[in-house]
């Protein structure tokens, strides 16, 4: 239909829809005339609006105007509103062509237009006529789904957000490719090349389904073939999620069948047409009729008539015809698909959901099977059937052993039915093993890793991984000789590991337990890695992991080991990032694992190497952030890695040069997290971290007395740190609360507002105390020494104001002595245990200084 016919259908349709239903009729037939084509459509349009219980109103309407649109936009006949936009900038892109509408949005060909690199993608916008409320959380809910899915065959989200005038927006990969349909019949494929192409559509759609989400609107039009045979699926913008938030609820809630059923009729399952309950079923329905035309060129319902008459059809009880006789006029064609095809898709194309395959992965197994010479789920288990696929696998076998066969007739016959009853069984306990293992990953993955960044969730996440490692562990003891199972379970202590005391993330305080929990990931991964090298993601995780559990052996004292496992972990990444420097998870986690490296060495008096390793954490980072600017978890990794580097060399010279250059560094950090807040708008945990890089920045500030510039970053600071801590189960975001406290308190006593800065100190004191002594000694008592230390110096300048009175001067002077005795007893273990430095030496002297001041002045009162 061209726009010009479609734009007369549309005039008429509106004048004979506000007249009398008794006079639409006449008036349709005095219009049209002699035009049969032009009353047969306008004819179904009218009866499809007077039934607004099977279909909706508007649903001929939009399905016409697509088609105009189409056909506009392939031959260039765009219609204005499209043209409108043509030059327009939407975020970092700009709009330089038309490639089609949809039922929500027309869809734009757009350049990347900010100079950071270029790229042509497709960006979605909510069409002008259909803006409304609903219609827009629909759109944001369709990126939202889009988000979430990561998989080869569906199409990629790159940006999404909302003009500036209002309009929602999506930014997706830009697919170069024709509908699978046109695709089959351009390059003539053979029934088993299109079944073969078709298994990539379940493949996708079957991820889809894993992340609970249904497609509802399965169609050759929203699936494209690339040139290199690619699939790629298109267009979730009806798409239904199984586990709906409040949101998308009452989205659904709303969609009544007169205003939002954007379905495609001639793909749509009976449940989707009737109203009922949408499962994965409807698009594993979807995809039957899908394959069928695919397969037979032809529609299962026969030819399209009206919308009333093809509703009618896929309501009622009949069963579609076979494929096989569909193309009764091709015999080779027809002896391919009768059997276990024409069986395949019978059964998919059950109109009772609970009769069709339960999932489109059954769906794809039976088509591999059928590729494969295999039985097929929908032929049943029949020993004849079977039987006749094992001969037709094996003919010149069994032709050469017939007359042994025939002797041993009976012993086949039993053996057969003694295999098929153990094979039945195999596939019962396949399938639970398979179940489990699916649910164990599931928690793992998929519901974890949604949920990692949400404050609050710590105790969340430890239940999900514990879980999830208790399922691992079973399956783990009955097949111990899964590679794949042993790198699952590694990864799942690995998380455990992360909860339990990762110190660059929340977790519940127990860095013993991580340790452990590392050390058990790296012990299931070293005979994976040993057996086979091309375990790319078995080396990633073992040297991530090896990188961690050094961290908190540096915390804990034990440099000698953390610098071991963090030496191990940068080779084990280096040389897989060798093999492959497009894995960007790989080289996040190299400048991680180089920043872990520039920490052990500054702890253990080697800045000049240390300074190497900062290099090139600084280095690597910046070149991977030119190709991913708006990675998040490489950008955090490039923040650390400024941060590290400041440390160390303001360490190393804390005054002049070095301090200058800590300085640039520090503020380097700073930046990257200030671009990642953005980025994550109202994420907490990168709201913490820009706060962690602030009060870092402060405390040197404080140190070098620019006592202003210190307490506006740490008020800055402090709201981020603070919600942290309200997750009681966060022992990380409690210690650096304390943390920030402290820093604000050293620059309230720079400013000489000691009355404002003791009431902190001794609350936080307290909260220090209270820590268990074993989840963080080093970082626990140092930090009580420099509060004790801070306090004692107070409470000495309290005791030598101008006539306090005798009293008053002796109490002040006996808790400065209090206080630099418990300040002295924590240095001394820290100076064991081989944890200060130069400068944390000269806090001790300070402290042994101040205390012989204090006994002096008691002596003189008390005497």
């Amino acid at each position: 239909m061209t726009p010009e016919r479609w734009k007369q259908v549309k005039e008429i349709f509106d004048i004979a829809v506000n007249l009398p239903a008794s006079e639409r009729a006449d008036y349709v037939l005095k219009v049209c005339k002699d035009d049969e084509s032009l009353r047969i459509e306008l004819q179904s349009l009218l009866a499809a609006h007077e039934q607004p219980g099977l279909f909706m109103d508007t649903g001929s309407l939009d399905s016409a105007r697509q088609e105009a649109l189409h056909e506009a936009a392939t031959s260039d006949a765009l219609m204005p509103e499209l043209k409108n936009h043509l030059g327009e900038r939407i975020g970092a892109y700009r709009i330089v062509g038309v490639l089609g509408t949809g039922g929500m949005g027309d869809v734009y060909k757009a350049i990347r237009d900010d100079d950071q690199y270029q790229a042509e993608v497709a960006v979605k916008l909510m069409r002008a006529d259909v803006r409304n409320t609903v219609i827009a959380q629909r759109f944001r809910t369709e990126r939202q789904i889009l988000a979430g899915l990561d998989h080869h065959n569906i199409a990629r989200l790159f940006d999404g957000g909302t003009t500036d005038s209002g309009v929602p927006y999506v930014v997706m990969e830009l697919v170069s490719g024709e509908p699978i349909d046109s695709y089959c019949a351009a390059h003539k494929l053979s029934v088993r090349d299109r079944v073969q192409l078709f298994l990539q559509v379940c493949a996708a759609v079957s991820y889809a389904h894993q992340r609970l989400i249904v497609h509802r609107d399965l169609k050759p039009s929203n699936v494209l073939v690339t040139g290199d045979g690619t699939v790629k699926l298109l267009d979730f913008g009806i798409a239904k999620l199984l586990e709906p938030d409040t949101v998308t609820s009452d989205i659904d809630n709303r969609e009544t069948v007169t205003s939002l059923r954007m379905m495609t009729l001639d793909y749509a399952s009976p449940e989707q047409v009737s109203g009922g309950t949408i499962t994965t079923a409807s698009d594993v329905y979807s995809l039957g009729i899908m394959l069928f035309r695919l397969l037979t060129g032809k529609s299962p319902y026969g030819d399209r008539t009206t919308d009333s008459q093809r509703i009618a059809v896929i309501l009622s009880d009949t069963a579609v015809e076979r494929p096989s006789s569909v193309r009764a006029d091709e015999p080779r064609v027809q002896r391919e698909l009768k059997g276990d095809l024409d069986n395949i898709l019978m059964m998919a194309l059950r109109k009772e959901p609970q009769h069709r395959y339960s999932s489109v992965e059954q769906l794809a197994n039976d088509l591999r099977n059928y590729l494969d010479g295999q039985p097929v789920h929908a032929r049943g288990n029949a020993l004849r059937y079977r039987t006749g696929k094992f001969i037709r696998r094996h003919k010149i076998e069994i032709a050469a052993g017939v007359l042994v066969i025939i002797s041993l007739v009976t012993g086949i016959a039993i053996s057969l039915h003694q295999a098929e009853m153990a094979e039945q069984q195999r596939q019962i306990a396949q399938r639970h093993f398979d179940g489990v293992r699916h649910l164990a990953n599931t928690l793992l993955f998929d519901f974890h890793d949604q949920i990692k960044d949400l404050q609050g969730a710590t105790k969340a996440r430890d239940l999900l991984v514990k879980t999830s490692l208790e399922y691992l562990n079973t399956l783990a003891k009955e097949t111990g000789s899964d590679r794949g199972l042993q790198e699952e379970l590694a990864i799942a202590f690995k998380k455990v590991g992360d909860i339990q005391g990762n110190v660059g993330g929340a977790n519940t305080g127990d860095p013993k337990g991580a340790q452990q929990s590392y050390g058990r990931a790296i012990e299931l991964l070293q005979p994976v890695v040993a057996a086979d090298a091309s375990r790319h993601r078995a080396i990633k995780f073992m040297g991530i992991a090896l990188t961690d559990r050094a961290r908190l052996r540096l915390f804990s004292g034990e440099f000698k080991v953390a610098l071991a496992d963090a030496q191990q972990g940068v080779s084990l990444l280096e040389s897989l990032w060798k093999i492959d420097d497009d894995d960007i998870e790989v080289g996040t986690g190299l400048v991680s694992a180089y920043k872990t490296m520039t920490e052990i060495l500054d702890y253990t008096n080697q800045p000049e190497s240390g300074e190497v390793y900062a290099g090139k954490a600084i280095t690597l980072g910046e070149t991977l952030r030119a190709a991913h600017p708006d990675n998040t978890l490489l950008l955090r990794s490039l923040a650390g890695a400024y941060t590290v580097a400041a440390s160390l060399v303001y360490r190393a010279d804390p005054s002049g040069e070095g301090f200058q250059k800590a300085m640039s560094w520090y503020r380097s950090g700073e930046k990257i997290d200030e671009t990642i807040v953005r980025l994550n708008a109202g994420n907490a945990r990168y709201q913490y971290f820009l706060a962690t890089t602030r009060f870092t920045i402060a405390n040197t500030l404080c140190e070098h007395r620019d006592y202003e510039e210190a307490l506006r970053l740490i008020r800055l600071a402090q709201p981020a740190f603070a919600a942290a801590a309200a997750d009681n189960s966060d022992a990380q975001a409690h210690l650096a609360n304390v943390m920030a406290n402290f820093v604000l308190a050293k620059v309230l006593v720079g400013l000489k507002r000691d009355e404002e800065a003791r009431p902190i100190l001794l609350r936080n004191v307290e909260t220090l105390k209270q820590v268990d002594p074993h989840s963080d000694p080093v970082r626990t008592s140092y930090f009580l020494a420099q509060f004790e230390t801070i306090l004692a110096s107070l409470y000495s300048r309290r005791a030598v104001i101008p006539a306090p009175g005798a009293a008053t001067q002796l109490e002040n002077w006996q808790q400065a002595k209090a206080w630099y005795e418990d300040s002295i007893v924590h240095l001394k273990k820290l100076s064991d245990s081989g944890a200060l430095d130069e400068g944390d030496n000269q806090m001790m002297t300070e402290a042994m200084s101040g205390l012989a001041t204090t006994e002096a002045a008691i002596k003189k009162i008390t005497h």
